[in-house]
């Protein structure tokens, strides 16, 4: 096993001579025999070693037991031994994560913060790969899951992954290496284990060799993977926009990258375990034809559909609370809502340039009583070709449904001037030469 672990540290240029390694031991079988391994290496070439050792807590004396244990054989084995602790019960319940996600944040912490340069090293092993390649199948992971570990990640490496538990528990036999044994392994409480003793044997009946060729397949599928990856990542530059994702342009990529590109936007937002179920409960988004669609994430977390454009939705969508008097001139902002409205008095008007958002009214026309709220039951607007309900006028616009209650209405007297998003009556527009209020209304810089 030496020979073999000596050749895949090499040809995956996880070790060189020289090298600082923490070793994240835990005292089990194949965190004992890679202490072994790199303390009979040391001398040789030339490596510091640092074991650091995490007790998670979650087996009370147990726990403890095993660090004792560590501590005692880096003593015999004249290696340097830093450790620390947390209670990963209480950490999983104030961040809402699952216990082995915890645990592995709060391990992974505390290796990192050992030896700033340093690889740290981990004892994952061939039937670790082996079994996370099947619960990943399980659970519906994207292709990406069937990648299996990673040999290496940035100071990261995994230098016993070429040998299965079978090989090291021989190893530690013949070597006369002791190890502790956890006492959750043989229970069948979580689905690694039950994979790991009522599967993984009879799929090792069928094909003695599937723990070394799964490692090899991983490894090829990986670097497709990584070329996949940076082909969805351009693809999906093209159909970005300041909100979200444009449909159209989406659809018109590849579809042989849409599952990627959809993992990859649900990572960058954010979305920490994504599945299969949840990519395609969002290319049910991209194809459906429904304008106001939504899907809910786990976390409750939604992703809307709004006609051309797919967003993360707020948790909380801005409506305007009651109704306030526009000031003339300054600024106005309407409790609740996330527009601001301006505005400006204009002696002469020089040019006439009126949006959805920006417009010039009469001077005469406006009173000192004009109101800003949100849209009322039977609100029309005043446009050429006659009056249109302020609510169809939106949906004409295809302003989402969500942002119409923080949109502002002006009021003059008792008839609809002007409507955020859709613009004035034409009645009340200045022309060039008159007097007028120039009026702005502005959204905040906020993501909606």
């Amino acid at each position: 096993m030496r020979d073999k672990l000596l050749a895949w540290c090499q040809s995956m240029d996880l070790v060189k001579p020289g090298d600082s390694l923490i070793l994240a031991v835990s005292g089990g079988a194949d965190s004992m025999a890679m202490l072994h391994f790199f303390s009979a290496l040391a001398s040789q070439w030339h490596l510091k070693l640092t074991c650091a050792h995490f007790n998670h807590h979650l087996r009370g004396e147990e726990s403890d037991r095993d660090q004792a244990f560590v501590a005692e054989q880096c003593h015999l084995w004249h290696i340097p031994f830093v450790h620390d602790g947390a209670n990963v019960n209480a950490i999983a319940r104030e961040k809402g994560l699952s216990l082995e996600q915890a645990a592995r944040e709060a391990r992974y912490t505390f290796l990192s913060s050992v030896g700033a340069g340093s690889k740290i090293a981990t004892a994952h092993t061939a039937t670790d790969n082996t079994e996370t390649v099947l619960l990943n199948l399980v659970r519906g992971a994207s292709l990406q899951g069937l990648c299996g570990i990673p040999p290496k990640r940035g100071n990261l490496i995994r230098p016993m992954l070429c040998v299965t538990r079978q090989e090291i528990l021989a190893y530690l036999e013949q070597e006369h290496v002791s190890f502790v044994e956890d006492s959750t392994n043989g229970d069948d409480f979580c689905r690694r284990n039950r994979l790991r003793h009522h599967v993984l044997p009879a799929l090792l009946q069928e094909n003695p060799a599937l723990q070394e060729q799964l490692v090899l397949r991983s490894l090829l599928l990986r670097q497709d993977a990584e070329y996949l990856r940076q082909l969805a990542g351009a693809a999906l530059d093209t159909c970005r926009t300041n909100r979200g994702i444009q449909v159209s342009k989406f659809l018109a990529q590849p579809p042989a990258l849409h599952v990627r590109m959809i993992h990859q936007w649900l990572k960058e937002e954010g979305c920490q375990e994504v599945s299969m179920m949840h990519i395609q409960g969002v290319l049910g988004l991209l194809h459906s034809s429904k304008p106001a669609a939504q899907y809910r994430l786990p976390g409750l977390r939604t992703i809307a559909r709004e006609y051309d454009v797919l967003i993360f939705q707020p948790q909380e969508s801005p409506s305007i609370c009651g109704s306030q008097l526009l000031r003339l001139p300054g600024e106005t902002r309407l409790p609740g809502s996330c527009y601001t409205v301006k505005a400006q008095l204009i002696k002469n008007l020089k040019a006439v340039e009126n949006t959805p958002y920006s417009f010039a009214l009469k001077y005469d026309m406006i009173e000192q009583t004009n109101l800003l709220r949100s849209r009322l039951a039977g609100d029309v607007l005043h446009r050429k070709g006659g009056s249109k309900p302020v609510k169809k006028l939106w949906i004409d616009a295809k302003i989402p449904q969500r942002l119409r209650s923080a949109l502002p209405v002006l009021v003059i007297g008792d008839t609809v001037a002007a409507a955020a998003g859709i613009g004035a009556d034409p009645r009340y527009l200045a022309q060039p030469g008159q007097k007028a209020w120039q009026i702005t209304i502005q959204r905040e810089d906020v993501r909606l």
